[in-house]
């Protein structure tokens, strides 16, 4: 069953199973028989990826797998978990197969990670961007007595 691959997240870890997974939101479209299934790949080493679909995959079946610049890969599924299944390819990708399917990737997970959010315009200041320390006090100080002042001339108003 062919499976086409567009646009995903990655994220890169090291799993002592066999070479290092990328972590992906690829959203592939299956072929199962004579039906269509949408999938999404969650991670891809040079060796297996793990995919969701809400179709059942047995246990010892091959599908296939299009990759962006690859071209079809059969793979094997080896476990399955609700819609969760682990498969191993038959052929091992090239490292310039997994490196194609990064790139293809419209956001970099490693630093989606690290900032909790997606990338995007950002208007808060960074440790390094920070003003002095004396700024920083000047600043909060007038504004306290701003707010006093304020205060203290709606309390006269009221009174008066």
């Amino acid at each position: 069953m062919p499976l086409h691959a567009q646009s995903a997240l990655i994220e890169t870890s090291k799993d002592p199973r066999k070479g290092v997974r990328h972590k992906l939101l690829l959203p592939v479209s299956a072929v199962q028989g004579v039906g269509l299934a949408d999938a999404v790949i969650h991670n891809l080493s040079e060796s297996g990826l793990l995919i969701e679909t809400a179709r059942h995959l047995a246990i010892g079946e091959t599908i296939e797998v299009q990759l962006p610049d690859t071209g079809t890969r059969a793979a094997k599924v080896v476990w399955g978990s609700d819609d969760l299944y682990g498969c191993e390819f038959v052929d091992d990708l090239p490292v310039g197969a997994v490196s194609a399917a990064r790139l293809r990737a419209p956001f970099d997970m490693e630093r989606i990670d690290e900032a909790d959010e997606l990338p995007g315009p950002s208007t808060a200041r960074t440790n390094d961007e920070k003003l002095p320390f004396p700024a920083r006090l000047y600043t909060v100080l007038g504004l306290a007595v701003l707010s006093w002042a304020v205060m203290a001339g709606v309390v006269a108003w009221i009174v008066g």
